[in-house]
């Protein structure tokens, strides 16, 4: 179970930083969200049970 968690976890990072290496670049903004419902948005996206929300990161225009 700790190999599984570590390796989300190493996902996870790498996705975020990717995102951010594309969108900055685009005049764009992102934020990591420290907390969402996930329970709600996994109903929302119609995930199945196998599947949860790791990462839920924000893109938009940046605050002038």
């Amino acid at each position: 179970m700790k190999k599984i968690f570590i390796f989300t976890l190493l996902v996870v990072l790498t996705v975020s930083i990717f995102t951010s290496l594309i969108i900055v670049p685009a005049g764009l903004a992102t934020v990591v969200r420290g907390y969402v419902d996930k329970p709600a948005l996994e109903k929302k996206m119609g995930l199945g049970p196998e599947q949860k929300v790791n990462l839920c990161q924000s893109v938009g225009y940046p605050k002038k």
